[in-house]
């Protein structure tokens, strides 16, 4: 709506005084790290006492150091699909037993713990994305001069590889405990979520939010992709846009991509 940054902060006012929040969470990355703060600073202005949960790739990659921000009272390291949810059931019961929820950072009396990592998720177990409270503008997204109404989803999560440039390599290593950092889900447990989507939203395109796409050995490409077009050719068939690496662009996949609709890819430029 072309709101000024004070603009948003008084909505954002106006909204707290209208749902009065038991708590408040926000995810980081680093460029949005300075107007996060902006608004936590609303935040903790309209009550000092609402607890704020912070998590994303920048708390992930240096939790000692958000975690210091006296306007941040909890922060999850790696995944939060678990940790938040256990987390707001001991906040709902009044419950200071935070030592026993993984992947958090909290304060105690001004003094930092941090839990231990709990391992990844089975990630044919993620639970099927709730949008519903979505402004429905955030579906529109423009690809090659057109509006679609779009829908974002993962086929996996994370990347093996140590790019200097990307932070990646630093929340590996931050993560190293919770096990493979790279995690796939099968084409049946993604196709279900997307169909699902696509039904409840009428979708009409896909954007893949992997880090690399079609990141597999050969031999599990062949097996894995034999999967993905059947089930993608007869639940879904819609265009689709994702990231890969040169490394993984060769006749094979290609033809899997245009035969499954696929109009555009993102490619990492890793040398220069």
């Amino acid at each position: 709506e072309s709101l000024s940054e004070e603009e948003i902060c008084e909505r954002l006012l106006a909204k707290l005084k209208e749902f009065n929040p038991d708590t408040v969470i926000i995810s980081i990355v680093e460029d949005n790290y300075k107007w996060a703060d902006s608004l936590l600073h609303v935040v903790k202005t309209y009550n000092s006492s609402i607890p704020v949960i912070v998590g994303g790739p920048t708390p992930s990659a240096a939790p000692d150091v958000l975690i210091e921000n006296p306007r941040i009272d909890f922060l999850v390291q790696g995944e939060g699909e678990g940790t938040v949810v256990e987390l707001c059931d001991l906040l709902e019961h009044n419950s200071g037993a935070f030592e026993s929820v993984r992947n958090l950072w909290y304060k105690v009396n001004g003094q930092v713990c941090n839990n231990p990592l709990r391992k990844f998720l089975d990630m044919d177990a993620v639970p099927v994305q709730n949008v519903e409270l979505w402004d429905r503008r955030h579906f529109y997204k423009p690809y090659d001069g057109v509006l679609y109404w779009t829908g974002y989803f993962e086929m996996s999560r994370g990347c093996p590889y140590q790019c200097t440039y990307c932070v990646n390599h630093t929340i590996k290593r931050s993560l190293k405990p919770s096990g493979n950092y790279f995690r796939r889900k099968s084409p049946h447990a993604a196709i279900k979520e997307i169909k699902y989507h696509k039904d409840k939203y009428d979708l009409k395109r896909i954007v893949f939010c992997d880090d690399n796409f079609l990141l597999m050995s050969e031999q599990k490409f062949i097996q894995w992709s034999e999967e993905f077009k059947d089930a993608w050719m007869t639940e879904i068939d819609l265009p689709y846009w994702i990231a890969t690496s040169v490394e993984f662009i060769n006749p094979r996949t290609l033809q899997l991509l245009v035969d499954t609709g696929c109009d555009g890819i993102g490619l990492g430029v890793e040398a220069g």
